[in-house]
């Protein structure tokens, strides 16, 4: 937690203390949700699967997110921050991606 503070532009009132719980839950709800409807389309079932699908996934999203806020914002102190970030939330989503494949195999038949 430290390192991403230290490698982001404190700006005065961006974050709110506390954060607003219910907005961070529907972000992931959300999130999960996606994961689920993507891979119940692709049938996708094994925690692997969904696993190294969900790395795809979340790093084209976190690579398109961050490089916009990168682009456009005073946000990073150094191209560190970003990459860390990117490469941390590819790793988050890859996990929550295999999790959402388990839950969806849960009571299949082994083929």
């Amino acid at each position: 937690m430290d390192f991403m503070k230290n490698a982001m532009v404190p700006h005065e009132g961006v974050y709110k203390e506390p954060p607003v719980m219910w907005a961070i839950a529907l972000a992931q709800i959300s999130f999960g949700i996606f994961y689920a409807w993507l891979f119940k389309t692709m049938n996708v079932t094994k925690f692997i699967q969904g696993f190294f699908k969900g790395i795809i996934i979340a790093f084209l999203f976190s690579v398109s997110f961050d490089s916009f806020i990168f682009a456009t914002m005073n946000m990073y102190k150094s191209f560190g921050g970003y990459a860390v970030d990117v490469l941390a939330s590819t790793v988050l989503g890859g996990i929550m991606a295999g999790f959402a494949a388990l839950i969806l195999g849960i009571g299949k038949k082994a083929e």
